[in-house]
């Protein structure tokens, strides 16, 4: 066998091991295990709260959708299509075995978008021109009517949404981690170790999805303000 042959064959086995080997990494999150007293008053849910379906900007209706989460065993979804005015998949919402499912929404105020849960009414939602006048008198509530519901920003520091100004008294919090802007700036910093990750996501997507997450500590001082 001639050098370069024996080159290649180790170089092979050593991927092929390589591989194997990040398959069945299970990386920790935390480096110490988390110990929770014998009496909680707290409990984890698992969950999503920014989905958009086939009415707006996602791939899959809300049946696919459904199916998916509770595939991933989480305990609730919402759907929050971009300016769907009428809610029309309102019917929608409800309990899907071990999940509930929520159906609210996204909405462009300004430069910027608005996550809106809860609502009973949308007469604030109505139109593109309904919003720009009602998100701007209800942001600046602290005590507004609770049929309104909850206002979060969405995508806070993403170029071309970015929140400009103070934080007004109305808004209810900010989006802290978005899975899309997460990869969207880890491909803008890092080219290279954004082509490793999508390779490396078939083998082991717990890894892979690790290796998104950066600690969103601009966004939390956003808030902090």
């Amino acid at each position: 066998m001639t050098s370069k042959k024996l080159f290649a064959t180790y170089f092979i086995f050593f991927i092929f091991i390589y591989i194997m080997y990040l398959a069945f990494y299970y990386p920790q999150i935390t480096t110490e295990p988390v110990e929770y007293p014998e009496t909680r008053q707290l409990y984890d849910y698992r969950g999503v709260t920014h989905t958009h379906s086939s009415l707006s900007s996602g791939s899959g209706n809300i049946d696919d959708i459904a199916a998916a989460a509770q595939a991933a065993e989480l305990d609730f979804i919402y759907i929050t299509d971009l300016n769907d005015f009428d809610r029309s998949s309102k019917n929608k919402e409800g309990v899907y075995g071990n999940l509930l499912l929520f159906v609210a929404g996204e909405y462009t105020y300004l430069d910027s978008k608005f996550l809106n849960y809860h609502n009973t009414t949308n007469e604030h939602l109505s139109s593109v021109g309904r919003i720009q006048l009602g998100f701007s008198e209800l942001l600046e509530q602290k005590n507004r009517p609770l049929d309104k519901g909850i206002f979060v920003l969405s995508h806070p520091l993403k170029p071309g949404y970015k929140w400009d100004g103070n934080i007004p008294e109305g808004m209810d919090g900010i989006e802290v981690i978005n899975l899309k802007s997460q990869w969207q700036q880890w491909w803008e910093a890092s080219k290279t170790s954004f082509l490793f990750t999508s390779l490396l996501y078939p083998i082991n997507g717990r890894l892979a999805f690790i290796r998104l997450l950066q600690r969103p500590i601009k966004n939390i001082r956003l808030w902090d303000q």
